[in-house]
């Protein structure tokens, strides 16, 4: 009965703001941990090669805000939706930094 509390739209925006924040999490926290290394092009460029195929289909795999906002300003997305994808955007990438950046410190 709770399905039919919830819209449609409703869902498909949660499910977009979750892959977004996931997406820019994971490819924050490959970018923060590669940096300086032997091949960190082709580790982010796996992983965004990665994340475009399994998060793609969902939100457009936008994963940077600068990206959002070009949208918004060609009329592909709406405002609200632009908002709500940029501050998970945000949120996904202050604390893939974090993790990231912790596990770029470890000398290996």
């Amino acid at each position: 009965m709770l399905y039919k509390l919830v819209s449609k739209a409703r869902c498909e925006l949660v499910r977009k703001l979750l892959a977004e924040v996931i997406g820019t999490y994971i490819l924050t926290t490959v970018i923060a941990a590669a940096a300086g290394r032997d091949n960190a092009a082709a580790y982010i460029g796996g992983t965004l090669m990665f994340l475009a195929f399994a998060f793609g289909y969902i939100s457009g795999g936008q994963y940077n805000p600068a990206a959002t906002l070009a949208l918004f300003l060609v009329g592909a997305q709406n405002l609200r939706e632009s908002l709500f994808v940029t501050l998970v955007q945000l949120a996904g990438a202050l604390l893939g930094a974090l993790t990231g950046g912790c596990h770029g410190l470890r000398s290996y």
